[in-house]
């Protein structure tokens, strides 16, 4: 089991590689209007944490709607998780 802290550094990291290096990605980062993410690349980026940590979600599970900042999909994914 991932604990919060560790689930945000592999959110951050994720997230990080699909916005590129010229991007500071943090956990109050807003995905859309600070690193330009939309809907799909939330998800990707969802899937990329699920893969890292062996987890499995699928679509239903994952209300990116709702996410807004880069701390709230670690703890979208951390309720996941439990």
């Amino acid at each position: 089991m991932t604990d919060a802290a560790e689930l945000l550094l592999v959110v951050i990291s994720v997230i990080q590689s699909q916005v590129g290096p010229d991007q500071h990605v943090a956990a109050e980062s807003q995905l859309s209007d600070d690193l330009g993410l939309d809907s799909l690349d939330i998800m990707e980026c969802a899937f990329a944490v699920e893969d890292r940590l062996g987890a499995q979600f699928t679509v239903q599970d994952l209300p990116v709607g709702e996410v807004i900042s880069v701390a709230d999909l670690a703890a979208m994914l951390a309720s996941l998780l439990r």
